[in-house]
């Protein structure tokens, strides 16, 4: 399978089964934009290469943290947004909590970071949690959230278990965590949900990217039991949902897909711009697939993946396209160029699956 591209972006081709074990050509575009100061999207000089691989970053003795995702997908069912991030302060003064955000036109996903501080057990009272130091920066990643590692004595039966929705997190108190010690809160939350039980469960929040053995998609994956290797092997389980390929936290994953012309605002993530807001840039792209047998099969490509870059000196954004086609007997060749962008249909047009 030969790709032409017809664009100054990033494109790849490539082939992938899906779970009726039916081979794809899947085509992608990824294009890499820096926000100006008057909030416009400029393609940014120095494009970066399809991703073909998961990058991670891990702190000391914890476990690995998703951090850019690859580009090697052959479907998403929803747009992912997403952001590598530190919250700052508004005013740019230690503080002991403010809120950060992002909206989607009129779609808002609003959290509060806090500074450090930790759950104490108190004889009268149980579990307390301390104030929080006030700070400037919180970093916007799943160790600060809810979750990690479940606090038990080592003769438990639970003991180095993790919480199955954030490996990452500070460490879950259960009752049988002892008095003694001192334990790291959270220091990210819901805007609408406080952490204030210690022996409560909460769902991790964050906006960076969520790697594929968490909870969150890998309730997605399907069912690998002795059918599966006697009917199916090595093709994906029938019961795969692909919504697995989808990165983002549930309350940034959108259906149907963002158009590309949506209004983006930031709020608190970026040093000197508390407000930051941009249009994504009117772009779209359709690939025209030619089979083996002269039949061409055109497509629009689906905006899947908006994903802010904002610890680098100029805000980035790096948007994907992607499609995927049935192979059938063969595709020769993919022609990637731009599609008419008034041609879309409006996002209140698309029904969603």
């Amino acid at each position: 399978m030969k790709l032409r591209s017809h664009i100054d972006f990033p494109a790849f081709v490539f082939q992938k089964y899906n779970n009726r074990k039916e081979l794809m050509a899947v085509a992608t575009v990824s294009a890499l934009f820096v926000v100006d100061a008057e909030g416009v999207l400029r393609p940014a000089k120095q494009q970066r290469d399809i991703a073909m691989s998961d990058e991670f970053r891990s702190a000391e003795n914890a476990p690995d943290h998703l951090f850019r995702t690859s580009d090697f997908a052959p479907f998403r069912p929803a747009t992912d947004v997403t952001a590598l991030a530190i919250a700052r302060s508004p005013t740019g003064k230690a503080q002991p909590s403010w809120l950060a955000g992002i909206m989607v036109d009129s779609e808002q996903y609003v959290l509060r970071v806090h500074g450090p501080r930790h759950w104490f057990y108190d004889k009268a009272a149980g579990w307390k949690l301390s104030d929080a130091i006030p700070v400037t920066e919180v970093p916007l990643d799943y160790y600060a959230s809810f979750g990690g590692e479940i606090l038990v004595p080592q003769d438990h039966d639970s003991h180095g278990n993790v919480d199955i929705w954030n490996p990452a997190g500070p460490g879950v108190v259960t009752p049988e965590t002892s008095h003694k010690i001192a334990v790291t809160a959270p220091q990210i939350e819901h805007a609408n949900t406080p952490i204030v039980d210690a022996l409560e469960v909460y769902q991790p929040q964050g906006f960076a990217p969520i790697a594929p053995v968490w909870r969150f998609r890998e309730q997605y994956v399907g069912t690998y039991d002795a059918t599966w290797l006697e009917t199916q092997h090595p093709f994906l389980p029938p019961d795969f949902n692909p919504r697995f390929y989808n990165v983002a936290h549930p309350s940034l994953q959108f259906d149907p897909y963002l158009r590309g012309d949506e209004l983006i605002r930031v709020a608190n993530m970026f040093p000197g711009r508390p407000d930051l807001a941009f249009y994504l840039p009117h772009l779209a792209f359709g690939a025209v697939a030619t089979h083996d047998s002269g039949q061409t099969v055109k497509s629009p490509m689906v905006l899947d993946g908006v994903h802010l870059e904002l610890l680098e000196e100029e805000p980035q954004v790096r948007l994907t396209w992607r499609m995927s086609l049935p192979w059938r007997d063969g595709v020769k060749t993919v022609d990637i160029g731009p599609l008419e962008f008034s041609a879309l249909p409006q996002r209140d047009e698309v029904r969603t699956a």
